[in-house]
Order: structure tokens, then sequence, then C-alpha cells
């Protein structure tokens, strides 16, 4: 096991989210908001919305484990990635 596979599955266990690995995406729910991310895309699964986010130079685990870090803790970022896809905000 990789180190960003093993970060991955910390930040999945901590957020309560359910890790697909075999399909390169994780489940995760925040406050009361279900999303599906992937290594270069999220849907927002309640309102079929969906953006893309920028493929970084980084192994695919440890950009999901980012962008479930970052939804949780700042859950409109997913509006600001929907109005510049591709673009990667930080709070």
């Amino acid at each position: 096991m990789t180190d960003a596979e093993r970060n991955l599955r910390m930040v999945a266990k901590a957020l309560h989210a359910e890790l697909h690995l075999d399909h390169y995406w994780a489940d995760v729910k925040i406050n009361g908001i279900e999303y599906r991310v992937s290594h270069s895309r999220i849907d927002r699964l309640d309102a079929s919305a969906s953006t893309c986010i920028q493929n970084f130079d980084m192994p695919w685990e440890e950009r999901i484990a980012s962008t479930l870090l970052l939804l949780h803790y700042e859950p409109s970022l997913f509006n600001l990635w929907r109005t510049r896809p591709g673009k990667f905000f930080a709070i």
C-alpha cells in the first residue's frame, strides 16, 4: 500500500466516507449533502450537479483526499468550483 492510499484511507475513515478504490471514487455526506468525489470530478448527488477539478501532478488518491478535506471544512467551495470548472480554490 502506497503512502497516498494510506492517507486516503485515513481521511475517509475520519470523514466517514465510503471508498470505492476499484472505481477510483469516494462517497461522503457533508452537512446533509451527499457528494461523490473522484480524481477529476465532484458530483453533488442530491442536486444532480457536478463539476471537475484540476488534475494536479499528484497521485489520484491524494487528489481525492484533498478534495474530501476541502469539502469538509468549506462546503461552499463546491459552488465556486461549479462557476469555474477546472480551477482549484483553497480556503
